[in-house]
C-alpha cells in the first residue's frame, strides 16, 4: 500500500513537472519574441504562407501550413507573423515537456531533467529557432513523438500504424525525419521482429499520413495568393 502510495505521488509530481515545463518554456518564449516577422531565412515566405493557405517553396511543407493556418486562426491577437510564431513556441513547449517524459521513462533523476530540458530552452540555438517562423520546432517535435511511440508503447501491432500514420503526416511538416528511419526501424525489429502483413498494414497508415501532400496540387489549382505578396 505504501509502495502504491509512493508511486502515485511520483506520478502527480512528475505530471505537475511537465505541465511547469509546458507553461514556463511558452510564457518565456512568448515574452522574447519579437512583435513582428524576423530576418532570418525564410520566415516571412513562411508566416505568409500560413496566413493564406498558399504553398511553399519546395518540399511545400503542407502539413506545417495546415498547422499555421490553425494557429493564425486560433490565437485572437497579434500579426500573422507573431500567429505563427506561436506555433514553434507551443511546438517547443511541447517538446520539452515529452523530453521531460523521456528522461523519466529512463529513470533519470527528476531534478537532472528539469536542468537538462532548462539547458535546452535557454541554449542559443533552441531560442533562436522557437522564435521565429520556421517549421523546426514542430519538426523536432513529431520526431520525439515518433521516438516514444516507437520505444515506449507497448501495444503492438497498434503502435505500429500509429507510428506509421505520425510519421507520414510529419513528412508534410519537415521531411528529415527520414534522417532517424534506420534506427526507427532498428527499435521495431529489435523489439517486434518483422511479419509482413502488419508492415503492409503500416504502409496504408503511412500513405494515409502522407496524403496530407495532396494539399499541395488541390490548393494549387486554386491560385492562393502569391507567398511573398503579404508582409
Amino acid at each position: 500500500m505504501e509502495s502504491g502510495s509512493k508511486s502515485f505521488l511520483g506520478r502527480n509530481r512528475d505530471n505537475t513537472t511537465v505541465l511547469f515545463l509546458f507553461f514556463f518554456t511558452s510564457a518565456f518564449y512568448i515574452y522574447t519574441a519579437a512583435p513582428a516577422v524576423q530576418p532570418y531565412r525564410d520566415t516571412g515566405e513562411l508566416a505568409t504562407v500560413c496566413a493564406t493557405l498558399s504553398v511553399a517553396h519546395p518540399p511545400g511543407y503542407p502539413a506545417y501550413t495546415i498547422f499555421g493556418k490553425f494557429f493564425n486562426t486560433a490565437v485572437l491577437f497579434g500579426n500573422p507573423a507573431y500567429r505563427t510564431k506561436i506555433m514553434s513556441i507551443v511546438f517547443t513547449a511541447l517538446f520539452v515537456s515529452l523530453a521531460f517524459m523521456i528522461m523519466m521513462r529512463f529513470k533519470i533523476n527528476a531534478a537532472s531533467a528539469v536542468f537538462l530540458c532548462a539547458v535546452f530552452v535557454f541554449s542559443k540555438v533552441a531560442w533562436l529557432l522557437s522564435i521565429v517562423c520556421e517549421s523546426y520546432t514542430p519538426d523536432l517535435f513529431f520526431t520525439a513523438v515518433l521516438f516514444y511511440t516507437a520505444f515506449f508503447t507497448k501495444k503492438y501491432p497498434e503502435k505500429l500504424y500509429v507510428f506509421a500514420f505520425i510519421a507520414g503526416l510529419s513528412l508534410g511538416v519537415r521531411p528529415t525525419a527520414v534522417l532517424a528511419a534506420v534506427s526507427f526501424a532498428l527499435i521495431f525489429f529489435t523489439k517486434h521482429g518483422f511479419q509482413i502483413g502488419n508492415y503492409t498494414r503500416a504502409a496504408v497508415f503511412f500513405l494515409t499520413g502522407l496524403s496530407v501532400y495532396l494539399y499541395l496540387p488541390v490548393r494549387s489549382a486554386s491560385n492562393p495568393p502569391d507567398r511573398k505578396s503579404v508582409v
